[in-house]
């Protein structure tokens, strides 16, 4: 799987740097650790947004 720029831009904003490269099956598993884990820092009311964004990115 091959992430689009802007897919790649807002990982980065994440702190969660993406290169841009196909994934294999592991590396994609990893990705979703890294991105449910910066979910759940954040504040309850970002936490709808940065899930709805990141499961489009992730999930599709």
């Amino acid at each position: 799987m091959k992430y689009s720029k802007n897919d790649l831009e807002l990982f980065n904003e994440a702190g969660i740097y993406v290169e841009d490269k196909n994934y294999t099956k592991e590396e994609i598993e990893n990705l979703k650790i890294q991105v449910t884990d910066y979910i759940m820092s954040q504040s309850s009311k970002e936490i709808r947004e940065l899930n709805k964004k990141f499961s489009d990115i992730l999930y599709n």
